[in-house]
């Protein structure tokens, strides 16, 4: 790649060369140059020179000719200048426009020029002493001329000894000749320990610390803002005039005036500190770091970071990228490369809620997007996919559906939506949850006023619901007070106005006044029908199951205060509220409470609404007697008070926005974008169900890898703010997940952790009635919460999707075959399941094959190296699914054929690969038949849940991109099957070729007929293994795969491939 300030030229691999445009790099021109890969070029005026490489009797050669191309309006060919060794490295001498250095490997140099077809010709030889060149430059002055060959050595040419590099070149410094060290014989018993290394302080890499900082090159430089003040940008590019330079100085006086200020560099954030205990290791001495900031915080750890799936765009991310790196738990991740992925925090928190994740995941309705039916389906594939990756594709896409969330900007994506988005990541994640629970109400109960209690109870206001008794009272007249109920699923923290000062209040005040307040505002009274000041006072008249409190940290002044008292001034005596913290490392003096940390782990509620006020206390107790009680005691004491509107809630999980690079002046901003991260407290029945496996923290300075190399990990014992007398908090950080502290959850890490949502949870759980999970019929009910006096024994993997569900979809597939107007049709490609002879039973073969389309294209990035990779893939949507019988009298007939109906515009068809062409996705138009996401998900679902083993080329991508997770031993995958290690994958337009001797996919792709091809290639699996001959004819396979370069060629004898003695 070489430029002349106008245009850009790029080799490559095919022999074309094309010209950009060096500011929008919008191509120009491409040249059909070389009949092989172009091995150099150079661009100089209007004047362009290439070499490249040729094929010649099967081998490859250097082109014995240097091409010369006129570049001035359209590309066009001047000379071909003859190089008989072949040119391998061109480069233009800087003092002559049309003088040409070309050298080959061999030694050989031309200088020639190109205007005059070569009739100044001048040929010279280096020395290598049968080394080859690989790398030429001529010095910016043109004088000097430097080869370098393979064997380490740089060959510099000149005129004369005095001869310049540049025109202000300083003298040349020659590196000092290192003496080699002496030979090390080992020999194959002896271990490389025994080799003598030579005496050094320094620490080898091998017995450093992963998370040991170390220092690389300078600051970046300041420019002062004097300076940029004057700066005049031309293009991209800023200048500004030397305040030192003086009309008649001396030539570099103003250059030397101006170092010091060219040379400001910015202070380091961070100060890299050994500590004074060394760790010792065997035969090394290496002492451990700490790094902090300059305020005494410890910094961001690695497990916050946010991790990027960066991919190349030749590979697929789940042959390149391992996830399995980022978790060694059994709980599964989200991946993060997707749109409106922040939603992944949030998601997982609602995961480990027993009954949220119980009731939703029994839900199933008709509705094409319905919230709470996708949320099950996630939370499904969580609760399956154990240590592996998800995707909330489909929920994602039926929330882009939905008016009302694009309204309150909740949608990342195209233009139209990036522009009305909420740019606050805190602010969004916090009206999505609101949006999201008002939803699954409006859904499971019917009701469409969210503020309204509806008659029928849904699982979101049964667990999260909080009746709001308001009371507005119209300042101006005397009428009737205005009294009103409305239901509320998050309670938004309120902080005092202004600056903090010296007497912080307690967390327990702040939720105190949060949820009994008094306002003065402009409403509308329906009294005097106008609209009025009002006084309103609001206070909740009954408790929820568990309590979200939105943050709301909006200011700086806000984030205060939630530092531990280290890092603010001590509590105030919070007086009625009687802050306590049985358990937790605090102390008492004048009056004021100190402990470490500000946000309790427990508080206790009590509402009283015949004198409309709440009572907020931390630690889970409030009285005097309570004090010295077991843990046991409170919990029961308060589950007898239930219903008398007490309750004590305990912290059980966090969503907190993360600031991986901290910029104190950006924190707020709305371009301060960084990442979610949720701290959950895993359940004790989803302990027991991943092998009764206790997660914790492995502690400050201890390898994460250490950690996670335990099977059984030891619960660590915590005491902070009445928490649990063990820590069972793991970190989720997208597909990232690793065990945590009690202590790390209420860690803001100067500031770079900002909590967002809390939830606090009554001590004693809920129940759900998980007894009729599977014989739920559409559309659904209410998602209902029975009280069980068994208790909650654990979740439910029964599958929601009945046997009628099922039979009426497929009946309905059959009654749009059975009608007059398909019985003309040619294009009915399938014979739907006989509902009475052939009901899907576990353990049944069917052939599974899936087409996609392009809904937007992939963003693309460079990395530090200059190779370009995939930022975010394209987003891809169904398109086809079809489903072939493997097994019985119907044996490679097919029984499901599903077109999905685009509700999303279509960026690309895919036509080629997929066999989808405009209007085959839209019902007004096409010939097949076309049916809905959903209802083609729930198909599917329901075959898996049976048990029903699917064959198929490529299913891992296939059952990705429909969003569903299938248990390894239900697929079967033709290319696993015809693998050899550590080699490349064959297609199956190959495999069916040379095994099936048939060929498909000649013009396009067709998802019935590969699945048909899988489901053969399974057969012939089958016969090979049982012969003994399936390892002889893999090797085969691949010997006639590389003889003839993996393309089918016709009337090739066995024998002949057999014969080729090709290694495997």
């Amino acid at each position: 790649m070489r430029s002349n300030g106008r245009l850009v030229a790029c080799g490559g691999m095919g022999g074309d060369i094309i010209l950009k445009d060096f500011r929008t790099m919008k191509t120009e021109h491409t040249i059909d140059a070389h009949p092989g890969k172009v091995s150099s070029l150079d661009l100089k005026g209007d004047l362009l020179v290439s070499c490249g490489l040729t094929r010649r009797m099967g081998r490859i050669y250097c082109e014995a000719v240097i091409k010369v191309f006129d570049i001035r309006q359209q590309a066009r060919p001047l000379s071909h200048i003859p190089f008989s060794p072949g040119a391998t490295i061109l480069r233009f001498q800087p003092k002559f426009s049309s003088i040409v250095l070309a050298t080959s490997a061999s030694g050989a140099i031309l200088l020639t020029d190109v205007q005059g077809v070569g009739a100044d010709v001048q040929s010279y030889q280096v020395d290598c002493e049968s080394d080859h060149l690989l790398s030429t430059d001529v010095s910016s002055s043109g004088e000097l001329l430097a080869f370098g060959d393979s064997g380490g050595y740089v060959h510099v040419w000149g005129a004369s000894e005095h001869d310049l590099v540049n025109l202000h070149s300083l003298p040349t410094e020659l590196p000092d000749i290192v003496q080699p060290l002496a030979e090390n014989h080992v020999c194959e018993l002896e271990s490389f320990s025994d080799v003598f290394l030579p005496a050094t302080t320094d620490v080898p890499f091998s017995a450093m610390d992963m998370s040991t900082p170390i220092r690389v090159g300078l600051p970046p430089r300041i420019v002062g803002k004097h300076l940029l003040e004057q700066m005049n940008a031309h293009d991209f590019v800023g200048y500004v005039p030397n305040p030192y330079w003086r009309r008649g100085s001396s030539q570099g006086s103003a250059s030397r005036a101006v170092a010091g200020i060219r040379n400001l560099r910015q202070t380091p954030k961070i100060d890299v500190k050994p500590q004074s205990t060394p760790v010792q290791r065997p035969g090394v001495s290496v002492f451990t770091t700490k790094v902090t900031t300059k305020s005494g915080q410890s910094w961001l750890p690695k497990t916050y970071r946010r991790v990027e799936i960066k991919q190349s765009q030749y590979k697929l991310k789940y042959e390149e990228f391992d996830f399995s790196y980022y978790n060694k738990t059994r709980f599964a991740g989200l991946e993060n490369d997707i749109v409106n992925s922040y939603c992944n925090a949030l998601l997982q928190v609602l995961y480990f809620i027993p009954a949220l994740q119980a009731a939703v995941t029994s839900h199933v309705c008709e509705r094409e997007f319905c919230l709470t039916c996708e949320l099950g389906f996630v939370l499904h594939m969580l609760d399956v996919a154990q240590g592996g990756t998800c995707q909330p594709s489909n929920l994602l896409r039926a929330l882009r559906q939905i008016k009302e969330a694009a309204a309150l900007g909740l949608v990342e994506g195209p233009e139209e939506w990036e522009n009305s988005k909420e740019k606050s990541l805190a602010k969004r994640i916090q009206s999505f949850s609101r949006f999201l629970l008002e939803q699954i109400h409006k859904e499971g109960a019917g009701s469409m006023d969210p503020e309204v209690p509806s008659p029928l109870p849904s699982i979101s206001n049964q667990l999260f619901g909080m009746v709001i008794h308001v009371h507005s009272k119209c300042r101006g007249t005397s009428h009737e007070d205005v009294v009103q109920e409305r239901l509320s699923f998050q309670v938004d923290l309120q902080y005092p106005a202004g600056k903090p000062n010296s007497v912080r209040p307690s967390f327990a005040e702040l939720l105190q006044n949060s949820l009994c307040k008094q306002e003065d505002m402009r409403a509308w009274c329906p009294h005097c029908r106008a609209y009025v000041s009002l006084q309103q006072t609001r206070f909740p008249c009954s408790l929820p199951e568990i309590l979200i409190v939105n943050c709301c940290i909006q200011r700086e002044a806000d984030l205060y205060y939630w530092f531990a008292d280290g890092d603010y001034p001590p509590t105030s005596d919070s007086g009625k509220t009687g802050i306590s913290n049985n358990g937790s490392n605090s102390t008492s003096s004048g009056g004021q409470v100190v402990r470490s940390n500000w946000l309790p782990f427990r508080v206790e509620i009590a509402v009283d609404p015949a004198a409309s006020s709440v009572t907020v206390t931390e630690g889970g107790t409030e009285d005097s007697k309570d004090v010295g009680k077991s843990k046991e005691s409170v919990v029961a004491e308060s589950a007898e008070t239930t219903t008398s509107t007490r309750a004590v809630y305990e912290l059980t999980a966090m969503v907190a926005h993360v600031h991986d690079e901290f910029d104190k002046g950006k924190l707020f901003q709305e371009e301060s974008e960084g990442h979610l991260v949720a701290h959950i407290k895993i359940p004790s029945s989803y302990s027991d169900s991943y092998g009764g496996i206790s997660l914790s923290s492995p502690g400050p300075g201890v390898n994460s890898s250490t950690a996670f190399s335990k099977l059984q990990l030891e619960p660590t014992p915590v005491g902070l703010g009445g928490a649990s007398t063990t820590s069972d908090w793991v970190l989720f950080n997208d597909f990232c997940i690793a065990p945590t502290s009690a202590s790390d959850v209420v860690t803001l890490y100067g500031k770079q952790k900002v909590p967002c949502l809390l939830y606090f949870s009554r001590v004693k759980e809920p129940v759900v009635d998980s007894s009729n999970h599977t014989t739920q019929s559409l559309p659904a009910g209410s998602l209902t919460i029975q009280p069980s006096p068994a208790g909650f024994q654990g979740r439910s993997h029964g599958t929601p999707i009945s046997d009628e569900i099922f039979k009426r979809l497929i009946l309905e597939t059959r009654a749009s075959l059975d009608s007059p107007a398909a019985v003309s049709n040619p294009y009915t490609t399938f014979l739907p399941f006989d509902m009475t002879t052939e009901f899907p039973k576990p353990r049944m073969l069917l052939g599974l094959d899936a087409e996609f389309v392009a809904l937007a294209p992939a963003e693309k990035g460079i990395r530090e190296d200059g190779v370009e990779y995939v930022k975010r893939p394209a987003r891809l949507g169904l398109a086809r699914v079809s489903v072939v019988r493997g097994e019985g009298l119907k044996a490679g007939v097919c029984c499901i054929d599903d077109y999905i109906c685009a509700v999303e515009p279509v960026y690309d068809y895919l036509t080629r690969y997929s066999g989808v062409a405009p209007g085959d996705l839209d019902p007004a138009t096409s010939k097949h038949p076309v049916t809905t996401l959903k209802k083609a998900y729930v198909k599917l679902r329901y075959l898996v849940d049976k048990g029903c083993r699917f064959v198929g080329h490529g299913l891992k991508k296939d059952f990705r991109m429909i969003n569903i997770v299938v248990p390894q031993a239900q697929i079967i995958d033709t290319v696993e099957l015809f693998h050899l290690k550590r080699q490349r994958m064959l297609s199956l337009r190959f495999l069916a070729s040379y095994l099936l001797n048939t060929n498909i996919q000649n013009e396009t792709h067709d998802s019935i007929e590969d699945a048909c091809t899988a489901l053969r290639l399974y057969e012939k699996y089958k016969q090979l293994v049982a012969a003994g001959e399936f390892h002889d004819k893999l090797l085969e396979i691949y010997r006639y795969g590389r003889k003839y370069n993996w393309e089918i060629v016709k009337d090739v004898s066995e024998e002949s491939v057999r014969a080729d003695p090709t290694p495997s």
